[in-house]
């Protein structure tokens, strides 16, 4: 997944947490719960959070915002 537009590494390095985060979470499910691991599910979780983020940033990252969660839909 590429970086969209020039993100400040504090930016940057959030949506990279997201990301390890969900794939943290969707492995307990797999692991722990026995759930079948699905790249879509994975995905469509993380592009749900980063929506969620997406309400905590400054408004001028809004847009940032966005376009990471199109990549999430784009995978």
């Amino acid at each position: 997944m590429k970086p969209a537009g020039r993100a400040p590494a504090a930016l940057l390095s959030t949506f990279l947490l997201l990301c390890c985060w969900q794939i943290w979470k969707h492995r307990h499910e797999t692991v722990f719960r026995g759930a079948t691991p699905s790249l879509p599910r994975l995905l469509e979780s993380c592009k749900a959070e980063c929506l969620l983020w997406r309400c905590r940033l400054p408004a001028k990252y809004k847009d940032l915002a966005d376009q990471w969660c199109n990549n999430f839909r784009m995978a």
